[in-house]
């Protein structure tokens, strides 16, 4: 099928993620889990998913937000498995749920973008890692967009539109307004003024300085002049 798409918007409403994703074909409760299995489409999909991993469902129903967290203990081709109890939300595993991986337990597996316009401080776009548990507290690395919600240990709490990183390599020209740091401005301004009191040192500061160093109440170098026998004392107790 060829498909001619001129100057077209689309557009998703509430979050995006960009992670693992499988949709729940069936559901069996078990004591201790839930066993969901996936339409596989004769084999050609499989579970995205390993033993350790965080798996999410949010959803409007109709009624309100159907919202659950579960630890995945176990994966075939086309069943895996969620651990009892959840780890948040009121709502459990149904046919038809599309559930995605929100973090693990398993090191490397703990990244994740997700771009909002209907959580609380959005919209923004953030890049998530090393989330082990549904608790996303100083897990966002880098944010675009509505800085607000964000606490760092050395800028505070942030506000505004902007770029929050915890590295970044830019190129080009920056422009600089205010803040905490000195803008091409400040730094001219600063130079400027060092080389005017430099020029503004006379000999007669310089001596007046000299005449002013005490030792024991006394000044050594004051009117002081190579001795008249042309030897400097050795100590300063051949001076007194």
């Amino acid at each position: 099928v060829v498909q001619l798409n001129i100057r077209e918007i689309t557009g998703t409403g509430g979050s995006f993620a960009v992670t693992n994703v499988a949709k729940i074909h069936s559901v069996t409760e078990f004591p201790n889990y839930f066993s969901c299995v996936i339409n596989t489409d004769d084999g050609a999909l499989f579970v995205p998913f390993v033993a350790g991993d965080i798996v999410r469902c949010q959803v409007w129903d109709g009624k309100g937000i159907k919202y659950y967290v579960g630890r995945v203990r176990g994966v075939s081709q086309a069943i895996f498995d969620i651990e009892k109890p959840l780890l948040a939300g009121g709502s459990v595993p149904e046919a038809g749920d599309n559930v995605f991986q929100f973090g693990s337990s398993v090191a490397g597996r703990q990244g994740l973008l997700y771009m909002t316009n209907s959580d609380s401080g959005a919209p923004y776009l953030d890049v998530l890692d090393e989330v082990n548990s549904p608790n996303l507290d100083g897990k966002t690395k880098v944010r675009l967009g509505n800085l607000n919600g964000i606490t760092d240990t050395v800028f505070g709490t942030l506000s505004g539109y902007g770029l929050y990183a915890q590295n970044a390599f830019l190129k080009g020209s920056f422009w600089v307004t205010g803040g905490n740091v000195y803008t091409k401005n400040d730094v001219d301004a600063n130079v400027a003024a060092a080389k005017a009191e430099i020029k503004n040192i006379t000999d007669a500061d310089i001596a007046n300085a000299i005449n002013n160093i005490t030792i024991g109440g006394r000044n050594f170098l004051l009117n002081s002049k190579a001795p008249r026998d042309g030897v400097f004392p050795a100590t300063l107790s051949e001076s007194l």
